[in-house]
């Protein structure tokens, strides 16, 4: 596995770490859910079978307003 691998599985396992603070919080505004889209984005960029498996849902997600 290489650097940017392990950095996209460390950022994405911060971005659980802290989807579980919130939830436990009943505060979804206690965190930085913009990271977790970066995050998404690394992991489907250092392993594309991912970007395979949820790239439509991902795009779908995105399309949708907020």
């Amino acid at each position: 596995m290489n650097a940017a691998q392990q950095l996209a599985i460390r950022c994405a396992c911060a971005d659980l770490l802290g989807s579980i603070q919130a939830h436990r919080q009943l505060n979804p505004f206690v965190h930085d859910w913009k990271s977790h889209l970066s995050s998404i984005e690394d992991l489907m960029d250092n392993f594309p079978f991912l970007d395979q498996e949820f790239g439509e849902k991902l795009e779908e997600l995105l399309e949708t307003p907020q």
